[in-house]
């Protein structure tokens, strides 16, 4: 017997054009494969790009740091023991520490440990100082060739440099726990060392007492130039209140400067003070302007060779800058009245409406004297209440043909029947001598008096 179903495969067409889950889901498959071991490879390759730029960054802050320590002066290059993580000695020859002092002057040359920021990584520097000995030949003959150590000869620099990779903005303390050696002080820690020698040259031979060296020729060491004498200030004759001029005679001896620098200050300690720009030689004098009036100044100079070595700064000549030439801004009169009255009055009545009669424009007038600036109003000081909301109104004087006025609407302003005081301000500071205008304000009347002082 035929069953009764009929089972027909169905034909695909064009337009049956796709992919299935289960092509989906392989390709997914194939593609992970492919791209994960990618990822780690992209990432490392980043993460070496990282380390060899902080690396790079590390390298030059230590040589950065080896080339301030050779621009130091031989006989300042050392530490001070009361400086923070001074070290006896340092190395695994335990080379005794280069020791200036026990107490550092504020500024000193070189500091131990310091950090400093480089594309986000924070870097700590820290640097030591030791005296290294040579070995000295006693003899030209002989295998091996006769020495003997010549202690102290020079002075050892080692300057470390490290950081965190895995927490780059940590500031570590220290490079080391070790005097001896490079210990890390924190688990994953980085460190570069650079060192160098440096010998006093231009000093000659080493007069330690170990040494037997035979006598070397010995060249001149750089000097700094010396500082100006005969350094004198004095107040022009002609000329602002501002201006004093300052000059001086070059160093009798040593190097020839090629400028100078005044600085000048109001406190002989010279706390804070400000300076001239570089003055070429053979210039010996300079005008100081911007002074304050009335005010002792001081002032020193300093020499400056071709190399921009600085001298020591000459001793000090003072002066007093001469008084203003110009007097201060001094009031001498002050009223006011409504513009629509003549003369001048002291009092006005209110309307039913508590407000000024309309028009009722205040005319404030004010005659002064003295180098006055723009910055001139007109200020109510004081009302008939704490709230009265015309207390502090601020009115700008303008400058019309040598008189200051303001003209405006006051009628609009409800205001309190009492006395009203407008005084003269300038740079928000009321003149000296003060003068002031009082305006008696009376209630609504409809019989009003004629009296100028009361109601």
């Amino acid at each position: 017997m035929a069953s009764p179903f009929r089972w027909r495969r169905r034909q695909r067409h064009a337009s049956d054009s796709g992919f299935t889950l289960i092509e989906i889901a392989i390709t997914i498959l194939i593609a992970s494969i492919v791209i994960v071991p990618l990822v780690d490879v992209m990432y490392g390759a980043l993460s070496a790009g990282a380390t060899d730029q902080t690396v790079a960054n590390a390298n030059a802050e230590a040589t950065q740091q080896l080339e301030h320590v050779h621009a130091v002066p031989y006989a300042d290059l050392g530490f001070y023991t009361d400086q923070s993580e001074y070290v006896t000695s340092w190395g695994p020859d335990n080379n005794t520490t280069v020791t200036l002092g026990q107490a550092a002057p504020a500024s000193p040359y070189v500091v131990p440990v310091k950090t400093t920021t480089a594309d986000h990584v924070t870097f700590t520097i820290e640097t030591f100082i030791t005296w290294a000995s040579a070995a000295v030949p006693t003899a030209t003959t002989g295998s091996p060739v006769p020495t003997i150590t010549d202690a102290n000869a020079y002075k050892a620099i080692t300057v470390l440099v490290c950081w965190v990779p895995k927490a780059p903005n940590t500031a570590l303390s220290s490079c080391t726990t070790s005097s001896t050696s490079i210990t890390n002080v924190q688990a994953g820690q980085s460190t570069v060392e650079q060192q160098s020698l440096i010998y006093p040259g231009g000093l000659g031979p080493y007069s330690g007492t170990t040494t037997t060296a035979p006598a070397a020729t010995t060249t001149t060491a750089p000097t700094t130039p010396n500082a100006p004498t005969n350094v004198t200030a004095s107040v022009p004759s002609t000329g602002g209140d501002s201006e004093v001029n300052v000059t001086w005679s070059p160093p009798s001896s040593g190097t020839t400067p090629t400028g100078y620098l005044v600085q000048w200050s109001a406190d002989p300690a010279f706390s804070t003070y400000s300076s001239s720009g570089l003055i070429t030689a053979p210039t010996t004098s300079d005008l100081v302007t911007g002074l304050s009036p009335s005010t002792e100044y001081y002032f020193q100079v300093f020499s400056y060779d071709g190399l921009w070595s600085q001298s020591s700064p000459s001793a000090q000549a003072s002066t007093t800058s001469s008084s203003s030439s110009n007097p201060p801004c001094t009031p001498v009169s002050f009223t006011m009245a409504p513009s629509w009255l003549s003369p001048f009055t002291t009092k006005v009545y209110l309307t039913q409406n508590n407000q000024l009669p309309s028009p009722s424009d205040l005319y404030l007038t004010a005659n002064l004297t003295g180098a006055c600036t723009s910055a001139l109003t007109a200020v109510i000081t004081s009302a008939p209440s704490p709230q009265d909301p015309e207390l502090g109104w601020s009115f700008p004087l303008s400058n019309i043909s040598g008189g200051y006025s303001w003209e405006g609407s006051a009628s609009a302003q409800s205001w309190d029947a009492g006395e009203y005081t407008f005084s003269v301000y300038e740079n928000s500071q009321v003149l000296s001598p003060p003068v002031s205008y009082n305006l008696l304000v009376c209630a609504y009347t409809a019989t009003e008096s004629t009296s100028s002082s009361q109601c």
